[in-house]
């Protein structure tokens, strides 16, 4: 019964080394459960020697990817997922029933075997026939062998085959087509460990979302919302412009009404580049004077050879410079992108314009 015991006691600590993860972890966790146990395990695996206070910095993720190097977890990213749990768990469960098994032989051949004392012998009278000269025979009972003890005393636990686990991108392809086929416009997913995602249809592409609420969100393509608000507007001119039509009687109105419409032309289209020339004129007036800003920055910061004939040339105030002056020109860059990119918005503008004054 103490040897029992004792096994049992060397085990707890295995048995609780190898609980599982149950969640997935990532650099810069803090004072985490499910760290502290990736540390222990680690440091088990012989990849991790620092300490084990629940902290997944730079020595917990140069050891998570020697782990995962050493399994064949790809990628070896540090990040540990479903693929690196589920290595982690199995190896666990089997290290803690192996470590168990050991110590429960190691304690059997430690511990002393304790023999019977030897009985007095007694007599048995009917063990043997009486002679004349012999006395009644006397039989001496042998001590009671010790108990065998088995390793095979503790059950056997099997080293439980993971069952297969969905990845999310399994997940996700079932569940994009379930949606397009019922015609959803947002999706709430949830996998075997409880983890939820969500998204939102947008165009013919089912995007993540941060939350329920944002995924629910109506979602309204910028192109389409542009394209019905010109389709309703050619629709009203026209509309206006039939029942113009039915009111003309004779020819005269009917040449008045062309002359009509084609001073609304031209009005439109008037209207049309006015608007275009003050967008543009303003668009312009904007990266100028950004543009100058950030001239005015480079001409003012100190060159190299200022550093140079100051006797500064290898200082941190140069390092300030040079970036400062690259960040600058930079900002050049970007700003002339920019202005680039607003004409041509602009332009097409203008031309949705004009085709609408031509109707």
């Amino acid at each position: 019964m103490k040897k029992l015991l004792f096994s049992l006691l060397l085990a707890i600590p295995l048995f609780a080394s190898a609980q599982g993860l149950d969640h997935d972890l990532s650099f810069g966790l803090r004072n985490n459960a499910d760290v502290k146990k990736l540390q222990q395990f680690l440091t088990d695996q012989k990849v991790y020697a620092g300490d084990v206070n629940g902290n997944f910095f730079s020595m917990t993720l140069k050891a998570v990817k020697a782990f995962q190097t050493k399994q064949g977890v790809v990628p070896a990213s540090g990040y540990v997922g479903t693929k690196t749990r589920t290595k982690i768990n199995v190896l666990s469960v089997s290290s803690a029933n192996t470590q168990a098994s050991i110590n429960k032989t190691n304690t059997d051949l430690k511990t002393p075997v304790k023999l019977q004392p030897e009985q007095p012998a007694t007599t048995t009278a009917t063990s043997t026939i009486p002679t004349a000269t012999s006395t009644p025979a006397i039989t001496t009972p042998k001590p009671p062998a010790p108990p065998i003890v088995s390793n095979n005393d503790q059950p056997q636990v099997q080293n439980p085959q993971p069952a297969p686990i969905e990845t999310w991108e399994q997940r996700e392809a079932k569940g994009f087509i379930n949606a397009d086929q019922k015609g959803w416009g947002s999706l709430i997913m949830t996998n075997a460990l409880g983890e939820k995602r969500y998204y939102r249809k947008e165009g013919n592409q089912w995007v993540r979302k941060n939350s329920e609420a944002e995924a629910g969100q109506a979602y309204v393509d910028p192109q389409v919302l542009e394209a019905y608000r010109i389709l309703t507007d050619n629709l009203n001119r026209q509309a206006e412009e039939n029942r113009r039509q039915q009111q003309l009687v004779s020819e005269e109105s009917r040449k008045q009404s062309e002359l009509s419409h084609k001073i609304y032309q031209q009005q439109q289209t008037q209207q049309c580049q006015d608007r275009y020339d003050r967008a543009a004129a303003s668009s312009k007036a904007t990266a100028e004077n950004n543009y100058g800003y950030y001239t005015n920055i480079i001409a003012t910061t100190p060159s190299d050879e200022y550093f140079a004939d100051h006797g500064l040339a290898y200082s941190g105030y140069r390092q300030q410079a040079d970036q400062k002056r690259n960040e600058a020109h930079a900002e050049l860059v970007r700003i002339a992108a920019k202005y680039d990119a607003d004409l041509q918005i602009l332009k097409g503008t203008l031309q949705i314009c004009l085709n609408a004054a031509a109707q």
